[in-house]
C-alpha cells in the first residue's frame, strides 16, 4: 500500500462551532428571584453546618471503629493464643488464609455497627495496616514451614544415626541407613534450591554421623574389627579427623584389651605366679618369648576387614557372566587375598568344577570338608553342592562364595536382581554381588568344601616398646597380687593367733595350729609367739620343760614332768609333731603307711620315755597300755573296725586324740597289714 498526502475538503472550523457562554449575571433574566436567591443561600448554609457536623461524627467513628479494629486484630494475632503465638511448626500451615479470614471477620463485626460511610472510609484508612498483618502472616508461614522442614531431616538423620548404633552387628545396616539418609537430603536439595557444594557438604555430614553412631557402638561392645569394618567402608564419604579419631580410639582400647590378655595369660604360665609370691625373672622370660629379639609370630593371615576391602568395588555389581558369575565374583574380591585367586583370575577360570579341580591341585591351599558350625577363616572359599553329593566329583559342585570370616559370605547371588511385575509375575534379574549374614543360603544348597590358603612361615614379632609396656603391666599386676595374698594371710595369720591366744593352753594352741594350712616359717613364727604368750621356755636342758599347762591335756607344756635331759626343744616338737599328724590322719579315717605308722610309734616312745606330757596324761597312757584286757580289746577292735575306726572310738569315748593316737601305734605290727588300715564299718 501507497501513502499519498490528504487535504480535507472541509474547513475544520466547520464542524466546531463557538460554544455557548452562560450569563454572568443572576438578575440577567429579571429580579423576580432575588428572594428565592436569599432563602437558598440560607438553606446552603444550614446543609453545610450539617454535613460539617456529619463528618466530624463520621470521622470520630472511623477513629473508634479504628482503634477497636485494630485492638481486636491484634489479640487474635498476638494475643496468648493469637494465631501468629501458635502458628508455628505444623500449626504455621494455613496462616496466611487464617489471618485473612480474622481481618475480614473483624472488619464485618465491627463495622456492623457504623453507616456506610463509616465502613467505606474504615476500609480505606485499614488497607495498609492489614496488609501489614498478611506479609507478616506469610512471612512467618513461610518461615514456619523451612524451619519444620530443616527439624524434620534433622531428626530424621539423628534417628537414623541412633538406628545404626542400635543395629551396628548386622551387616549392611550402616549403609542402609546412609542411603535413607541420602534420599532425605535430596528432597531438602530439590524444595530449597541447594548447589551441590551445600548438598554434598551436608551428605558428608549425615555420612560422618552415621559412621560415627556405628562404629562407636562397636568400639563400646569391644568389636573393635566391626568397628574397623565400618569405618573403612564409610572413611571416604565421612570427615576425615572424625575417622582418625574413631580410628585411633579403636586402635587404641583393642592394644589395651590385647595387653590385658597377654597380661593374664603370662601370670597363668608355671612359675610366673604361685597364688602367694610373683617370679619376676620368669615373667620377663616369658616376655621375651613374646616380643623380645628371638619372639616370632605366625604370619598375618586374611582379616575381615581385608576380605571387605576386596569386595567394596564389586559389592551391588552385576558380573558379565550375569547370574552364572559366582566364580567371576569370587574371584574378583578375592584375588588380592591369595596367590590362587590371583593366579585363577587371571587364568579366566569362570566354571567352579573347574576352580574345585585347579585347588586340589594346588599345594597353596588345602581343600577341607565343610562341617556344620565350623568357623570359617575370613577369606576361604566355600563350595556349595545339593545335600550328600559325591564332592570326589568336581562336576557337583555348583556354586562358591567367600567367607567374610564373621560367620557371612561375599559373592554373586543370582536372585538378588529378580522382581515381581505389575501383574505379579516373578521376573529373572541378571544377579548382583551381595555380602550375606550366614554361609546357609538355601536354593537346595548346602556348604560341602572349604578352599583356604595354607599357613605361612612365622615372622619376627620383636617390638621393644611393646615388650616393655606388656613388662611394666605384668610386674605391676603381679606385684598387686602379691601384696594383696602378704595382706590377705597376714589378716589369716593374726587370726590364727588370735585364736591360738583364746585356746586357754598351749598344748591346745599348739594342736589348733598344727592344723593350719601353714608354712615352716609362719608356723615357727606363731610358735614361738605363742609359746612366749603362754610363757614356755624354749630350749634344751631340764628347764621349765615340753610339756603343756596343766589343763588336763596332753601336748607339750609347762605343766610337763620335764625329764627332757639328751632331747632337744626341736626333737620334742618334731616328735609330738608326727603324732599330731597321725590324729588329723586318723580322725579323717585315712590309710597310714607303715612307715608313717612306725614313725609315730617312736614319737609316742620319746614322748613317754621323756615325759614330755603332763602328770595326769602320762599316768593315762601307762595305765592303759599297760592293762592286758585293754590292749587285747584294743587288738579285736582294729580287727573289727580298723585303725582308723578304733582311734576314733576311742576318742568318742574321752581320749585325748595324743594318748589315743600313741595306744594304737603300740599295736603289733601285724595290724599295720593294708585290711586293718584306714577305718571299716562298725560291726564288719
Amino acid at each position: 500500500m501507497r501513502f499519498t498526502s490528504y487535504q480535507p475538503a472541509v474547513d475544520p472550523q466547520v464542524m466546531r462551532p463557538p460554544a455557548v457562554r452562560a450569563p454572568g449575571d443572576v438578575y440577567a433574566y429579571g429580579t423576580g428571584g432575588e428572594g428565592y436567591a436569599k432563602m437558598a443561600a440560607a438553606l446552603g448554609q444550614v446543609n453545610k453546618v450539617a454535613a460539617q457536623r456529619q463528618d466530624d461524627l463520621d470521622a470520630a467513628d472511623v477513629m473508634q471503629a479504628r482503634n477497636e479494629m485494630m485492638t481486636r486484630l491484634t489479640e487474635q494475632l498476638y494475643g496468648e493464643n493469637g494465631l501468629f503465638t501458635t502458628g508455628v511448626g505444623e500449626n504455621a500451615k494455613g496462616l496466611m488464609q487464617r489471618t485473612t479470614a480474622a481481618i475480614n471477620e473483624t472488619f464485618a463485626d465491627v463495622g456492623k455497627k457504623y453507616n456506610a460511610r463509616v465502613q467505606f472510609a474504615l476500609k480505606g484508612n485499614l488497607n495498609e495496616n492489614m496488609a501489614n498483618f498478611q506479609r507478616i502472616a506469610a512471612s512467618k508461614e513461610m518461615a514456619e514451614q523451612k524451619a519444620l522442614a530443616k527439624e524434620t531431616l534433622a531428626a530424621n538423620l539423628s534417628g537414623n544415626a541412633q538406628q545404626a548404633a542400635l543395629t551396628w552387628q548386622v551387616n549392611g545396616a550402616p549403609t542402609m541407613y546412609v542411603k535413607s539418609g541420602e534420599r532425605l537430603l535430596m528432597a531438602q536439595a530439590q524444595r530449597e534450591g541447594w548447589s551441590g557444594e551445600m548438598l554434598a557438604s551436608e551428605r558428608q555430614k549425615m555420612v560422618t554421623d552415621v559412621a560415627a553412631a556405628a562404629a562407636g557402638a562397636a568400639i563400646e561392645n569391644e568389636d573393635y574389627e566391626r568397628a574397623d569394618e565400618i569405618l573403612y567402608w564409610m572413611r571416604n564419604d565421612m570427615d576425615a579427623s572424625v575417622y582418625y579419631k574413631l580410628a585411633r580410639e579403636g586402635k587404641k582400647k583393642r592394644d589395651v584389651r590385647e595387653m590385658d590378655a597377654d597380661v593374664s595369660r603370662i601370670l597363668s604360665l608355671p612359675d610366673v605366679w604361685d597364688g602367694q609370691h610373683f617370679n619376676q625373672a620368669q615373667a620377663r622370660a616369658y616376655v621375651d618369648e613374646v616380643y623380645g629379639k628371638g619372639a616370632v609370630r605366625p604370619a598375618a593371615g586374611i582379616s575381615p576387614q581385608d576380605v571387605a576391602r576386596g569386595f567394596a568395588p564389586i559389592l551391588g555389581q552385576e558380573m558379565v557372566n550375569k547370574r552364572d558369575g559366582c566364580v567371576e565374583a569370587a574371584l574378583k574380591g578375592a584375588q588380592g587375598l591369595c596367590p590362587f585367586y590371583a593366579r585363577e583370575q587371571e587364568k579366566g577360570v569362570v566354571y567352579v568344577p573347574t576352580l574345585l579341580r585347579d585347588a586340589r591341585a594346588d599345594d597353596s591351599v588345602v581343600v577341607e570338608e565343610y562341617a556344620p558350625g565350623m568357623e570359617v577363616p575370613a577369606g576361604a572359599a566355600i563350595i556349595y553342592a545339593p545335600p550328600g553329593a559325591d564332592m570326589s566329583d568336581a562336576e557337583n559342585a555348583y556354586h562358591v562364595l567367600v567367607s567374610d570370616g564373621r560367620g557371612g559370605v561375599f559373592g554373586n547371588s543370582s536372585s538378588a536382581a529378580d522382581y515381581v511385575d505389575e501383574n505379579g509375575n516373578l521376573v529373572r534379574g541378571n544377579g548382583l554381588v551381595t555380602h550375606g549374614e550366614s554361609v546357609e543360603i538355601g536354593d537346595d544348597l548346602v556348604p560341602a568344601l572349604v578352599i583356604r590358603p595354607k599357613e605361612t612361615a612365622p615372622v619376627s614379632a620383636y617390638d621393644p616398646e611393646r615388650r616393655d609396656a606388656l613388662l611394666r603391666l605384668v610386674e605391676a599386676h603381679g606385684n598387686d597380687l602379691e601384696r594383696s595374698y602378704q595382706e590377705e594371710r597376714k589378716g589369716f595369720l593374726d587370726r590364727v593367733l588370735r585364736a591360738a591366744q583364746e585356746a586357754g593352753s598351749y598344748g591346745d594352741a599348739i594342736a589348733m595350729l598344727y592344723a593350719q594350712d601353714l608354712d615352716m616359717k609362719e608356723r615357727n613364727a606363731l610358735e614361738s609367739t605363742i609359746a612366749g604368750y603362754y610363757h614356755v621356755t624354749n630350749g634344751k636342758g631340764s628347764g621349765g620343760g615340753s610339756g603343756r599347762s596343766s589343763g588336763g591335756s596332753s601336748g607339750l607344756g609347762s605343766g610337763g614332768r620335764g625329764r627332757s635331759s639328751g632331747l632337744t626343744e626341736k626333737e620334742a616338737r618334731a616328735a609330738y609333731n608326727k603324732l599330731q599328724v597321725l590324729s588329723i590322719r586318723l580322725s579323717n579315717g585315712e590309710d597310714v603307711k607303715p612307715e608313717a605308722f612306725v614313725a609315730a610309734r617312736d614319737a609316742g616312745n620319746l614322748i613317754d620315755d621323756y615325759e614330755l606330757l603332763n602328770e595326769e596324761a602320762l599316768q593315762e597312757l601307762r595305765s592303759l597300755y599297760n592293762d592286758q584286757d585293754f590292749m587285747s580289746n584294743l587288738t579285736d577292735n582294729i580287727e573289727r573296725r580298723g585303725v582308723a575306726g578304733t582311734y576314733k572310738d576311742l576318742v568318742m569315748k574321752g581320749a585325748d586324740p595324743i594318748i589315743a593316737a600313741v595306744l594304737v601305734t603300740k599295736t603289733d605290727n601285724y595290724y599295720l597289714r593294708d585290711e586293718f588300715r584306714g577305718e571299716k564299718d562298725n560291726g564288719t
